[in-house]
Formats: C-alpha cells, structure tokens, sequence
C-alpha cells in the first residue's frame, strides 16, 4: 500500500494460478497411481513453483513489458518495474495507453 501512495496506482493486476491438469501435474500423478492432485501438495508446489519462477524469468526479460528495473524475492516474488511500480504474486504491471490501444 505505501508503495501505491507513493507510485500511484497499478494499470493492471495479473493473478498467477495453479491448474491441476498441467501435463506435469497430470504425469506426475500418473507415476503415483491412485492419488489425486488433493494428495500430494508436494508436486502441486514443486509445479506451482517452477512455472511460476518461468514467468518471473519471461517477466524480467523485458519482452512483455519493456523495461524491468530489478527483481527480488523473499518468499513473495516481487518485481520492480520502471517508474517504480511493483509486481508480486498478484502482479501489478503498467501500461502505456494511447489513442491506438484497444
């Protein structure tokens, strides 16, 4: 929130989700017959994690957005974009708008 106060508000949020029927979930499962994605938290996380740290890496390349200033993590991924605005696991990214966006 202070950031917000001293940044302004976000242009967009980007909630990044678990879907247990990810192939690597799914084949995962499949090599532990008889569970369900219920019981075992164990790949859910391990998946859950190396994808999203997939999307942090594709963030910070800039190819999306532009420009990324830096990223940290402290069990949260954060992200600091130009300008000073702020991404975490509930990804907060700015976008230019002009007369020609849709």
């Amino acid at each position: 929130m202070a950031i917000c106060r001293a940044y302004g508000n976000p242009d967009l949020f980007i909630t990044f989700t678990c879907n247990t029927k990810w192939p690597e979930i799914e084949r995962e499962l499949d090599k532990n017959r008889g569970y369900k994605p219920e019981d075992k938290p164990d790949i859910i996380t391990r998946v859950f994690r190396t994808k999203l740290l997939d999307m942090l890496k594709f963030i910070k390349s800039g190819a999306p957005f532009g420009e990324t200033i830096a990223v940290a993590s402290s069990g949260i991924a954060s992200l600091l974009l130009p300008n000073g605005r702020t991404a975490h696991s509930r990804f907060k990214i700015p976008l230019s708008i002009d007369e020609s966006s849709t």
